[in-house]
């Protein structure tokens, strides 16, 4: 996956930011979406659903 953030510095995710935690955030709910995909929950299911359901 490849996504280019518009003013982001190289490796800007290698020091804490408000950036940074967006960033995992984002990532940790993509992966989550895959990973129940892949479980064999239902495909229509979005990031943000898998994450509403986890808190």
């Amino acid at each position: 996956m490849y996504a280019e953030l518009p003013g982001a510095q190289h490796a800007f995710d290698t020091l804490p930011s408000i950036r940074s935690a967006h960033v995992v955030r984002a990532i940790d709910r993509y992966l989550h979406w895959h990973w129940n995909g892949w479980r064999g929950r239902p495909v229509g299911d979005s990031p943000a659903q898998v994450a509403e359901e986890q808190s």
